[in-house]
């Protein structure tokens, strides 16, 4: 159960579940978003083509992430990137119209404006990240961030590629400013973690 529908006695006529095969394209890059999609489990990749015509990976959502809620109400409402299913992924969609029906459950209400601040509040933060002006420097806000957000030095990283990706940079790149980091003795580092010194 995705966690939208913790709490909630939200009528099942006013959403849609299906399920996508690994491959399967969910939308495409320009099409008219017409429905909110919540991910219940799989995982989504929604990319873009660059200028130099290379794919870049706008998201990467997983168990209880959702798309489109930030189009379906604007006045633009297209999508920005195109989703395809990486692995058997459940999605349940809500159109506008019973999105808005929905929102009558309070603890829905509750729990989607809990999920879209959380969204709101990540986006920001990847933004104060990337404004930083080099490799060295978007590590050393994320580290000090994380100490000042959780009270700890440790920063744990699902791979130095989630890492890259984050930070918006090379894997190579930044392998080798975190080797620099820590011949400085600012940071230690393995697999799993980095330790701010």
């Amino acid at each position: 159960m995705h966690e939208i529908f913790l709490n909630t006695n939200v009528p099942k006529n006013l959403y849609k579940e299906k399920i996508y095969k690994r491959g399967e394209v969910i939308f495409n890059e320009g099409e008219v978003c017409e429905r909110i999609g919540f991910i219940e489990y799989g995982h989504v990749s929604i990319s873009t083509i660059s200028y130099a015509n290379n794919e870049y990976e706008i998201k990467s959502l997983k168990d209880n992430s959702f798309f489109g809620a930030f189009v379906l109400f604007s006045a633009s409402p297209y999508y920005l990137g195109s989703a395809v299913a990486k692995v058997n992924t459940k999605v349940i969609f809500f159109s506008k119209d019973n999105l808005l029906k929905a929102f009558k459950d309070e603890n829905f209400l509750i729990n989607y404006l809990k999920l879209t601040t959380k969204e709101s509040l990540q986006t920001q933060q990847k933004i104060k990240i990337l404004s930083q002006s080099s490799i060295k420097e978007k590590i050393l806000f994320l580290l000090n961030e994380n100490k000042n957000r959780n009270n700890t030095n440790i920063y744990k990283i699902k791979s130095k590629e989630s890492l890259a990706k984050l930070i918006n940079c090379p894997r190579p790149s930044l392998s080798r400013v975190l080797i620099e980091l820590r011949n400085e003795n600012i940071i230690d580092f393995n697999r799993y973690y980095i330790t701010l010194l």
